[in-house]
């Protein structure tokens, strides 16, 4: 929550430190669980990787439950309203369940077709279906860890989550070592080790996650009469969830579109862009905190009724991340050169092409800041469609038709591609001002205080008269 003794930059960054922090750790997670792979084999570097869009996929369908439940926790906490707060966390869990077995069990099943239909090369679809299997029944325990999250920082209990990613990362690191190359009598697992060692970590983590949401130990203790389904209340939860689910499997789509395209034009612009993203992440994960942070104040706002608060947070954070935004920008474009270096063999050519991909991305990140400040306002305020719009438009309108003509059907080449970042990343930005100044996200009533409040003002009307 806002402090009155405390300014809204201040407030923003208190709450994103955490998210940040949390992102970041799990991104070294992931990246030291690579290298110990990648101290194997070529080919099991090449299995995990092979597995990674399946495994994206189904993490993005559970992406819409983890925003709603946020959402009306953020709205409930702002209404000080515990008893459905507690309500929307509980029908979160049962539907986590049910969506689990279901989603798990389907991809399980068909791992092996889906494997064939990506054009695995046969030498590794035997360690990529053991690997991608386990996998998919660690996504079920993310996702509850990820439920466990959503729920605390809907309170603005945002060190909660850090803490559950410390502790998994920290088991996943040690384990790692023990059952991918073995340790005594725990014998050497490989690439399915690494599975294993995930899937172990994920567990743990799950069940001391859930075992403090269900004691209350965080403020919001769940009893059993919140776990009898709820009807009303998970078709609430599903329709405002299904556009972020949507939006978020556009996004790996689009991106492997776009690749095609990028890789006609050889092996030196398929580098080129997979560096350039892998800076552009750096910033996303920044900007994507303070975005979470604007969600937990307009959240709240809008639960309490404060939809002039709710408009002035979104306005006044949405300035200040574009302000951050442009000081990325600037630093990425000045040091584009010595960013490269660090990610290239030394080629002049790579390293020259690759200056120009990072500069053109660099012009676009206050656009893609004002885009997700907006977008976290809209989406805590229980607007989730535009978000999964303009995300659509973004990449199927803009960015990959104006990819394939300007770089197939005029001079400009490669640097075609490039220009698309920032063209598309404007288009997204003005998109969601204009959507900002209609002021129909302001509309939006998930806990039903606004119709109360304007009940007992019409009451109070008529009393006077």
């Amino acid at each position: 929550m806002l402090q009155t003794n405390e300014n809204l930059t201040a407030t923003l960054l208190r709450l994103s430190g955490p998210i940040l922090a949390a992102s970041a750790l799990q991104t070294i997670c992931q990246t030291i669980d690579l290298i110990w792979v990648g101290r194997l084999d070529t080919e099991s570097v090449a299995t995990v990787g092979a597995c990674y869009p399946i495994i994206a996929l189904l993490t993005g369908l559970y992406t819409g439950l983890l925003t709603a439940t946020f959402v009306l926790v953020a709205q409930y906490c702002g209404a000080r309203d515990g008893v459905m707060l507690a309500r929307v966390a509980a029908q979160s869990l049962v539907l986590l369940a049910i969506t689990s077995i279901v989603f798990s069990s389907a991809a399980i099943v068909n791992a092996l077709p889906l494997l064939h239909l990506m054009g695995i090369d046969a030498a590794l679809i035997k360690h990529a279906t053991t690997y991608v299997r386990i996998s998919l029944v660690g996504v079920g325990f993310v996702s509850a860890v990820g439920l466990y999250a959503s729920v605390m920082r809907g309170q603005s209990e945002v060190r909660a989550a850090l803490y559950m990613t410390a502790l998994g990362a920290t088991l996943n690191m040690a384990l790692d070592p023990v059952l991918i190359f073995g340790v005594g009598p725990i014998s050497a697992g490989g690439v399915t080790g690494a599975a294993y060692a995930t899937l172990l970590a994920q567990a743990t983590t799950t069940v001391v996650a859930l075992r403090r949401l269900c004691r209350g130990d965080c403020g919001t203790k769940l009893r059993a009469k919140d776990f009898i389904p709820d009807i009303a209340l998970m078709k609430q939860i599903i329709l405002l969830g299904a556009p972020a689910s949507f939006g978020a499997c556009i996004d790996p789509v689009a991106l492997l579109v776009f690749t095609g395209i990028v890789a006609s034009f050889g092996t030196v612009a398929v580098a080129v862009n997979g560096v350039a993203l892998r800076i552009f992440a750096f910033s996303v994960v920044l900007q994507t905190s303070i975005s979470s942070a604007i969600g937990i104040l307009v959240g709240a706002a809008m639960g309490a009724g404060h939809t002039t608060r709710a408009q002035t947070i979104g306005a006044r954070s949405t300035c200040t991340l574009f302000v951050i935004s442009i000081a990325l920008g600037v630093l990425a474009f000045s040091f584009a050169k010595p960013l490269v270096s660090i990610f290239v063999p030394p080629n002049t050519s790579v390293i020259m092409e690759g200056t120009r991909a990072v500069r053109w991305m660099a012009v676009c990140f206050p656009f893609v800041g004002t885009w997700l400040g907006l977008t976290g306002t809209f989406t805590s305020a229980g607007d989730t469609l535009f978000p999964m719009v303009s995300t659509f438009v973004i990449y199927w309108t803009v960015e990959i038709p104006l990819a394939w003509v300007l770089s197939r059907h005029t001079g400009m080449g490669t640097e075609g591609l490039w220009v698309t970042y920032p063209v598309s990343a404007f288009v997204g930005a003005l998109a969601g001002l204009v959507w900002f100044r209609l002021g129909r996200w302001k509309r939006m009533d998930l806990t039903g205080v606004q119709r109360r409040i304007a009940l007992g003002e019409a009451d109070r009307t008529m009393i006077r008269t």
